[in-house]
């Protein structure tokens, strides 16, 4: 079933997780880890989650996950008794994911939709984006959780950040509505990720461009961005963190 599914994650998702699947010949998550020597990938990966979690406020609350993945985190925050709701502007992961957690006696609620476009009547405890948050401009993701919060309600991101957005968080988001709760540089331990990422495309090369049937061309560009980003960690102009913000 994944070697059927993976086709459909829109690009480059498609990429990460059939080449990360051929290297591993399993995965439950497409994020980044939280390396410690002699980890594999699924355990720094679920180190990462396991951080992630740490850092919610405690069930039950009415929480929403930006960017599902594979459904395995919309799996543990149902499990941990969190009213959640998961939304993606890609219906194929939303399909994916029910696959994989049918065995659940009720399903996570998903939505198809971008996070800009997403509402709701039932005001939001708790906002999380995990490699989510850097695909919204930080004005109007501020803007969203504003408006879909309540007093006190929280967000929550894990995610790459440039040098220059880490230069305003720095000075607390003053007139922002939010104040910061909790700021943590995780770079030294995440970054590695990227060079495992570039390293199992290349080895699973030619089975990534036979099963998506995408062009040399196309994998190319990607890779270029890709080592392009791993020289970006290492001269400090990409870095990758945990925030935690709180609605005044």
């Amino acid at each position: 079933m994944y070697e059927i599914l993976f086709p459909t994650l829109s690009f480059p998702l498609n990429v990460y997780a059939q080449a990360l699947w051929k290297q591993e010949t399993t995965l439950s998550y497409l994020h980044y880890g939280l390396w410690q020597d002699g980890m594999s990938l699924s355990e720094a990966q679920q180190a990462a989650t396991e951080m992630l979690l740490k850092a919610l406020p405690p069930a039950p609350k009415h929480l929403l996950e930006v960017g599902i993945g594979l459904g395995t985190t919309a799996r543990r925050l149902s499990e941990m008794g969190y009213d959640y709701t998961g939304i993606t502007p890609d219906n194929h992961q939303i399909l994916y994911a029910r696959h994989r957690l049918q065995d659940m006696p009720t399903l996570p609620h998903f939505v198809h939709t971008a996070f800009e476009q997403f509402q709701t009547q039932t005001p939001l405890d708790v906002i999380v984006f995990q490699e989510s948050a850097q695909y919204i401009q930080p004005t109007v993701l501020l803007q969203k959780c504003q408006a879909l919060l309540n007093p006190g309600g929280q967000v929550v991101i894990m995610d790459e950040m440039t040098a220059s957005l880490c230069q305003v968080l720095d000075q607390g988001l003053p007139n922002t509505g939010f104040k910061i709760q909790n700021y943590t540089d995780i770079t030294k331990d995440t970054a590695p990720s990227i060079s495992y990422l570039i390293q199992a495309i290349e080895q699973q090369r030619e089975a990534v461009l036979f099963d998506l049937n995408i062009s040399e061309q196309r994998l190319e560009g990607l890779m270029q961005s890709l080592k392009q980003r791993e020289l970006a960690y290492k001269t400090q102009n990409y870095f990758y963190k945990l925030l935690v913000l709180e609605k005044s």
